[in-house]
């Protein structure tokens, strides 16, 4: 076994490439850049990968937003051409509530709900990174 561990023996690769989800029949692609990408970690062989931890949102016809944990692992013929796609995906909606709900904790005051110094750091460190990239100046009230 490599130093990688099991992982890397698989043969990944989709590289926007389309694939067949099997059994389902619908067509698969890598996800978007635009698409939150948490913790992903990739097992590399011969210039491929695993998907390992994204984190993945999308919109609901009802507006509202449905988050998942996806694991995927593309399926190689003998010739190394992708065929298919194993998949694992786990909704997260109610961690992924609690984790905003923490860090407005961590970020608001608890009596006032407004805005707290730690926040205001944050921003205004953001604020500066921005002037310096952009060469502009900006003033605090």
């Amino acid at each position: 076994m490599s130093s990688n561990g099991p992982w890397s023996a698989l043969r990944t690769s989709i590289d926007n490439e389309p694939g067949v989800c099997p059994g389902v029949g619908r067509s698969i692609r890598e996800p978007s850049p635009s698409r939150s990408s948490v913790a992903v970690n990739g097992a590399r062989s011969g210039g491929a990968k695993v998907v390992i931890g994204l984190i993945e949102s999308r919109k609901l016809d009802d507006g509202r937003t449905n988050w998942t944990l996806a694991t995927k692992l593309p399926l190689h013929d003998k010739a190394g051409k992708v065929v298919g796609l194993v998949g694992i995906t786990r909704e997260i909606n109610e961690m992924r509530e609690t984790e905003v709900a923490l860090q407005h904790l961590a970020t608001h005051n608890t009596l006032t709900d407004l805005p707290n110094r730690f926040l205001m750091i944050d921003r205004l460190n953001q604020l500066l990174a921005r002037a310096r990239r952009s060469g502009t100046a900006f003033a605090v009230l």
